[in-house]
């Protein structure tokens, strides 16, 4: 009758992690409303709809599980020229548990749009608040309560994570980072234990749960064992000589059950891949040329197997014999331990001043880490994702940005000479980590967010530790934290939202062209697309789309951008008759992009440009620079002064300005002052100009925008604004012979 009280009790045991006093829960509740609160300033009525591209994507793939309970097995509204795209067998989890969250909060009421639009702007910003109060207990498990107070206070406001978890953006990094948050919580309290138990078990348990959780949520889920990788030896290294073997055992055996369950959930997810990934992409960040093409997943592997064999027999001899804890050869390990983490600070350094070389394959000077880690390809070169992060450090993270770079130069001492920090290798190789991979990547910037939250734990704990017999200097520092926390943490936070709006609502334009598309079109009308919209048009406008943002065919990319700079009418009509598309949707903007939509073309290997690649397509313009060639299209605003007209430095009559209204032609009406000949139209309003030259003029996209008759004959315009306009694509192109 013993045991079962015996094991009762031990479980008992384990639910006292969780009790909260009314002082903490009254603390949680508020960095939950101030985290809230800022991410969900942009709920706004006057805001119809969300953020970004990739949110529009996820809200209807969700939508799909609220209405059916399932995602089809095909995207119904995506690459129709192919047969619609496939969707992800795995990986669907956010859209499952917001789907969830949905029925459970209108009680399992039918789908409603307007109320699941509603859902999509409180969720993010619901996943970033608890976030914020799960990293209170990452703190307070790493360094202690008021640790955690700082973390969780810095986590709810800090610009960088704030931006991709306000109210709005809808995408897997809202939800992912909240379940790695927890993890880690359970991962700190097993390996703290140092002896196996009822307690130490279940909490490794739940830790590799959490993190294959996290797994099923978001592809970055490779954060969690990259971090733990190159920490992992540290952490022993810093254990040697503090704890007994029996409990450096214990330890790696809780450390191995998290490991175990980890790898099982990601097996189900991507079988063994996580391995090659993770490798992969830390061999190929790093300055040399290493071939990873013939590594397989098991190759990994074996070789991770093996490495850790081997340093489980070394860790075996090494406590074999019988050692006092403090002893010699413990500062010599600690010592070390220091001295590689300050190399890998000095190699941080490095890799930040990116040393120049030249580029064999252009000649020209780059630096080393900025060719490694810039955008590949055509997609790599033209997303603004791809582009580095480090100009943008100011205003995402602002002077918070002293706490990471305190932790990399003081963590290593602090470590040598601390007595029961064992697991701050954590925080200083997941803020080493994440700053290389924010400086390089303007996509990566959002990940760096939360490692100076945790960071601003580590230096709140060293302060107080350093003041903490002198209560009346402490309680004057606190002040002062606080209000620094709250100019630079919460006004910024605050101040960065108000000032970036949904991209949809900025512009009007957008919305109304897909309102009308939604009310004016048959349901199952194809539209002729570009990739960078084809998100908004396939969840408001609820119309096939022919290429979206996920760029999943990049043949179709290829296409459009074919027919946008055709000067051939015929091989235009060609393409649009190989798509059987019912409506053509152009942007304003892509009169500009005809040289980017240029290499898109080139995509298609079989592509022989009809676009005369010479100057034709070009102008050749002096900017205080000396001549140069820039794209043959230039919007010029124009002011009226007097009876004349002056559009940045070209001065014309009323009378010429009429004259430039007339509809498209072919002939220039209008020579630049570097002799170069162009086609100048004017705005109905005459608030500015529309500058071609011949070869861009001749272009699908010009003579569309321009209205030019013979075009006219395939393609009839059915509605435009200033900066969308929409074509029904004539019987006439299926009979031509084109």
């Amino acid at each position: 009758m013993d045991k079962p009280k015996h094991s009762m009790e031990k479980i008992l045991s384990f639910a006292k992690n969780f009790k909260i006093g009314k002082k903490e829960l009254f603390f949680l509740f508020l960095v939950f409303l101030l985290g809230f609160g800022i991410r969900a300033q942009n709920i706004q009525p006057n805001y119809e709809y969300f953020f970004g591209f990739d949110s529009y994507y996820h809200a209807r793939m969700t939508s799909y599980v609220i209405q059916n309970g399932d995602i089809p097995a095909k995207d119904p509204l995506a690459y129709y020229q192919l047969g619609y795209s496939d969707l992800p067998s795995t990986g669907s989890f956010f859209w499952y548990f917001c789907a969830l969250i949905y029925k459970i909060g209108t009680l399992g009421a039918p789908y409603n749009k307007e109320t699941w639009i509603f859902f999509v702007k409180v969720l993010p910003a619901l996943f970033g608040a608890l976030t914020a109060v799960a990293m209170y207990f990452f703190g307070k498990e790493l360094y202690g309560k008021k640790a955690g107070y700082a973390t969780a206070i810095i986590a709810a406001v800090v610009p960088s994570f704030v931006y991709r978890t306000m109210a709005g953006f809808f995408e897997e990094d809202s939800l992912g980072f909240l379940w790695m948050a927890i993890g880690f919580v359970f991962f700190l309290r097993a390996l703290k234990e140092f002896k196996f138990s009822i307690k130490s078990l279940l909490n490794a348990f739940l830790a590799g749960t959490f993190f294959g959780i996290m797994a099923f949520t978001w592809g970055f889920y490779l954060i969690v064992p990259v971090v733990i990788a190159f920490s992992f030896p540290f952490i022993l290294l810093n254990l040697w000589g503090k704890k007994e073997p029996k409990e450096v055992l214990a330890f790696l055996g809780n450390f191995a059950v998290t490991a175990i369950i980890f790898s099982i959930f990601t097996y189900f997810k991507d079988g063994m891949d996580w391995l090659y990934k993770g490798s992969a992409y830390i061999i190929n960040s790093m300055p040399f040329n290493f071939g990873t093409s013939n590594i397989t997943a098991m190759g990994i592997a074996i070789i991770a197997i093996f490495a850790l064999l081997i340093f489980g027999i070394f860790l075996f001899l090494l406590f074999s014999s019988k050692k006092q804890k403090h002893s010699k050869k413990s500062n010599i390990f600690r010592f070390v331990s220091t001295c590689l983490l300050y190399v890998a600070l000095f190699l941080l350094i490095i890799a930040l001043i990116d040393p120049q070389f030249t580029n064999p394959a252009t000649g020209k000077k780059e630096g080393i880490f900025t060719s490694k880690f810039k955008g590949q390809g055509v997609l790599g070169s033209t997303i603004g994702e791809e582009s580095l992060g480090h100009p943008t450090f100011g205003y995402k993270y602002n002077a918070l940005i002293i706490f990471p770079i305190i932790v990399l130069i003081a963590m290593p001492l602090w470590l040598y000479y601390s007595k029961k920090d064992f697991f701050g290798p954590l925080l200083f190789w997941w803020v080493w980590i994440t700053l290389v991979m924010a400086w390089y990547k303007l996509k990566f910037t959002y990940v760096f967010g939360l490692p100076i939250a945790l960071s601003a734990g580590f230096v709140s704990m060293a302060v107080f530790y350093y003041f903490r017999d002198k209560k009346l200097l402490e309680t004057k520092i606190v002040i002062v934290a606080l209000a620094f926390l709250l100019l630079t943490g919460i006004g910024a936070g605050s101040y960065f939202v108000t000032k970036r709006p949904p991209s949809i609502e900025t512009n009007p334009d957008w919305k109304n062209a897909m309102h009308w598309l939604k009310d004016n079109t048959p349901e199952n009308a194809k539209l002729f697309n570009w990739w960078s919209y084809g998100h908004w048009l396939a969840f408001v406008s609820e119309r096939q789309v022919s290429v979206d943002n996920r760029n999943w065919s990049l043949k179709s990319d290829s296409d459009y951008a074919r027919f946008i700079i055709s000067n051939d009418l015929n091989e235009a009509l060609s393409i649009i008759k190989s798509y059987h598309s019912d409506y053509v949707v152009i942007e304003a903007s892509d009169l500009g992009g005809q040289a980017a939509m240029l290499i898109y073309a080139r995509l298609n290997p079989h592509y022989s440009p009809v676009v005369p690649e010479n100057r034709s397509y070009f102008f050749t313009l002096d900017f205080g620079r000396g001549l140069q060639f820039v794209p043959g299209f230039l919007q010029l605003p124009c002011n009226k002064t007097g009876k004349n007209y002056n559009c940045q430095g070209l001065r014309f009559s009323e009378e010429q300005m009429r004259s430039f209204q007339t509809g498209w032609h072919a002939e220039p009406n209008f020579t630049l002052d570097s002799d170069d000949v162009a086609i100048i139209y004017a705005s109905p309003d005459f608030s500015h100009l529309w500058v071609f030259s011949p070869g861009s003029n001749n272009s699908m996209i010009a003579r569309l925008w321009m209205n030019d008759p013979k075009v006219l004959e395939y393609f009839e315009p059915v509605y435009g604004n200033k900066t969308v306009k929409i074509f029904k694509v004539k019987e006439s192109v299926f009979e031509s012979k084109g």
